[in-house]
């Protein structure tokens, strides 16, 4: 719709619903209840595939709530999130980190892994990886750190100055994710709730649970193992 709500029709079971015989009388109660997979793909590539599963009972009428579990947003908030993929264009005035994960036991890409972000009023930012393990979290800036109050006053600090310190973990257990029947695409729910990974930062290959960066203003932050173009995480 222009609402950007989605519709379903022509789900098995329900012709006889959506197009009731001559003379028939609707059923005092759902005549159904059917547990279906959700797949989204966006053919622009703005947006790392997701599938769910919801068990409901048809017909469903409004927007249906999709609580995956430890994930944005909250429960109580219909519809769900869609994730960005590296390739999608950074929307103006925002954040942008990234990385490329790869798993430090198998060299094989990190694919399905969860990066957060945590801004320092403790507001979340989620990234969510592709088949390659690139992936990439977009968020607002935090507050602008200014001088006011200062005795004597103070030039305000240059935006292009700005930085702030954010924590980031990565939640990366494959063992965990479960494809619906069908489905090349984990179940949402099953990648959010991958255990914690632990983070290999150091040259040593040393590994830690979060890792603090900083970002700057106007520049992307691409997290990194040191002396490598790629974060190394571990299960």
């Amino acid at each position: 719709t222009l609402s950007g709500v989605y519709a379903f029709q022509g789900l098995p079971g329900l012709h006889d619903l959506e197009y009731p015989p001559p003379g028939a009388t609707p059923a005092a109660s759902p005549p159904l209840t059917a547990r279906l997979i959700v797949e989204v793909e966006d053919t622009e590539d703005r947006f790392v595939p997701v599938a769910f599963a919801v068990e409901v009972p048809l017909p469903y009428r409004g927007v249906l709530t999709t609580a995956v579990g430890g994930s944005p947003p909250a429960a109580d908030v219909p519809g769900f999130y869609l994730f960005s993929a590296p390739s999608r264009p950074a929307p103006l005035g925002l954040a942008v980190v990234r990385a490329e994960l790869v798993d430090a036991v198998s060299g094989a890409p990190a694919a399905h892994a969860v990066l957060e972000v945590e801004r320092p009023d403790g507001e979340l930012a989620y990234g969510l990886a592709g088949a390659q393990g690139r992936v990439v979290a977009f968020m607002p800036y935090p507050m602008v750190i200014t001088t006011l109050g200062a005795s004597p006053p103070a030039p305000p600090a240059p935006l292009a100055g700005q930085r702030w310190p954010l924590v980031v973990r990565v939640r990366y257990a494959p063992a965990r994710l479960v494809h619906p029947a069908g489905s090349t695409v984990p179940e949402l729910r099953s990648v959010f709730h991958q255990a914690p990974a632990v983070l290999a930062v150091g040259a040593a290959g040393s590994g830690v649970p979060e890792h603090t960066v900083e970002l700057a203003f106007g520049r992307e932050l691409v997290l990194r193992s040191e002396n490598r173009s790629t974060l190394l995480v571990e299960p």
